[in-house]
């Protein structure tokens, strides 16, 4: 056989088409293709021996209609159409094809054996379904996986719960605050934090009077601003005292500047406790009220702070103190201005439209001062309560009248029947204050003022009787206690003095202790 010239393929000589013609259908041909059939495996290239494929002598035929030997030669296709066709892929019979040529017809779909082409399916509905299933899985997990999350942050419980994990509730206990009595470094600080109890059916334990009052006297000497003494009442005052204080507020409000000086006053009225001081408490029979009597290491000076209980806590509503001298810097309080010396200071003769230059302005042989402290006119030959220049407050709830100077401003809280208070607001930071609670256990005035002044009786000087009442005076008579001959009641009339420290109005004061009726 031939070499194949690859590098030129047509130089080849093709049979002639009756040369095609009569080679097809006989049975040489037939061996010849059962012998290809047999000698090369299905989905194989025939072997190449030295640079050139081993053909068998016959190939077989293309699929196609057979040339009948009988057609004429004008039907016989021209060597053109032979060189034609082999360049479509077309092998001449008898010539070796190419090595490119051998490739295409062994994968020729006319010629691959049916047991080649079982095995090399393409794969088609069986792929696609597994994808399917996978996408599936793939998002089912994804599910699983965004649920966990989301109970994990949002519902911890039912994860828990599911899981299998038993929960347990740590119960919250909210601090205490305790103070050591007589210990100032230990009082508890104005900072307070706050724990959620709200799961919580416990009611909150109630920290006492004394440690309540003695926070707040620490908080008022911290204060630098009106607003701050204002935030403080709100959370250690009653809701009396705190409805009081709006009116001082709107005040300042307005007039910015007088906050530091209602401040500084508040101040110079309330000693700052350092731990020397002797703490009385008593709780009402009623629970609902609480009563401090405090006296000062000076052995003079001494207060009664009256608390109220109000949402499970112990709320200042009132404050009355005796000082002989103002604890924070000592000072004395000192006599007011009086020209004439008719013991009436010049600032109480405006009141009453007296002469500073005389004694005895209506000329009954009488002084002034002494005419007022025992209820008489000063300008004229009637009593005091026709002067014109004064007013009678009586009160329906504690049963009692008093007189006051018509340019003062007051202001009453009664709406307690155990506990009340009438205050006078006189200007330049003086003020007059009524206290009235019960007597409970109907003490007399003399066991009441030993029980505020650590066992000290009083002096036969410091006591005062009236039809109706039996009372004794501090020391620097700034103070008066009062009971009335039932003790059925407790009656605290308290002067404190300006910012000066001047007893400007102390005269009018006894005065009004004087005009006291009660029934």
């Amino acid at each position: 056989m031939p070499e194949n010239n690859f590098n030129n393929p047509t130089s080849q000589t093709p049979l002639s088409q009756d040369q095609v013609g009569s080679n097809i259908g006989t049975a040489s041909n037939q061996s010849s293709v059962s012998s290809i059939n047999n000698s090369v495996a299905p989905g194989q290239l025939p072997s190449k021996v030295s640079g050139s494929f081993n053909m068998p002598p016959s190939p077989p035929p293309p699929i196609q209609t057979p040339i009948s030997a009988s057609k004429n030669s004008a039907d016989k296709p021209n060597n053109a159409s032979n060189q034609s066709n082999f360049l479509k892929g077309a092998t001449p019979i008898g010539q070796t094809k190419p090595a490119d040529a051998a490739a295409k017809e062994a994968i020729d779909i006319y010629v691959m054996p049916k047991e080649f082409q079982k095995h090399n399916r393409v794969v088609g509905n069986g792929s696609k379904t597994t994808g399917i299933v996978i996408m599936t899985i793939g998002i089912v997990i994804l599910l699983g996986a965004g649920s966990v999350v989301y109970f994990y942050l949002f519902n911890p419980s039912v994860l828990k719960q599911f899981l299998g994990i038993k929960q347990t509730t740590e119960k919250v206990n909210p601090p205490v605050n305790t103070v050591e009595q007589n210990n100032s470094e230990n009082l508890p600080s104005l900072t307070t934090s706050t724990t959620d109890i709200a799961s919580s059916t416990e009611e909150l334990p109630l920290v006492n009077p004394k440690d309540s009052y003695l926070t707040y006297n620490k908080g008022l000497f911290g204060a630098n601003s009106f607003l701050e003494y204002y935030n403080l009442i709100g959370q250690y005052g009653s809701e009396v005292k705190k409805t009081n204080l709006e009116a001082e507020k709107a005040i300042v409000d307005v007039s910015p500047e007088k906050g530091n000086d209602t401040l500084n006053k508040i101040k110079l009225e309330t000693p700052l406790l350092n731990g020397g001081e002797n703490i009385q408490e008593t709780i009402g029979p009623d629970n609902q009220s609480a009563t401090l009597k405090i006296s000062l290491a000076d052995g003079i000076s001494s207060g009664v702070i009256d608390l109220v209980l109000e949402n499970k806590s112990w709320k200042i509503s009132n404050e009355a103190w005796d000082l002989k001298k103002d604890s924070t810097n000592n000072v004395v309080y000192k006599a007011s201005e009086d020209r004439d010396n008719d013991q009436f200071t010049d600032i109480e003769e405006d009141l009453f439209g007296t002469n500073k230059e005389s004694a005895d302005t209506d000329g009954d042989t009488y002084l002034d001062g002494s005419e007022v402290m025992n209820l008489y006119n000063p300008n004229g030959k009637d009593q005091l309560f026709k002067s014109g220049k004064i007013f009678d407050y009586y009160s329906s709830v504690y049963r009692f009248r008093v007189l006051y100077p018509k340019q003062w401003t007051k202001a009453v809280n009664e709406t307690d029947k155990n506990q009340g208070d009438l205050a006078f607001n006189i200007g330049g930071g003086h003020n007059i204050i009524i206290k009235i609670e019960t007597n409970s256990t109907h003490q007399s005035i003399d066991d009441y003022y030993k029980g505020i002044n650590s066992g000290q009786a009083a002096l036969p000087s410091q006591k005062i009787i009236s039809d109706t009442w039996i009372g004794i005076s501090s020391k620097d008579e700034l103070v008066y206690y009062i009971t009335d001959l039932n003790k059925e009641r407790i009656y605290i009339f308290s002067y404190i003095p300006g910012d000066d420290k001047s007893l400007d109005y102390i005269h009018v004061f006894k005065a009004m202790v004087k005009s006291l009726i009660i029934k």
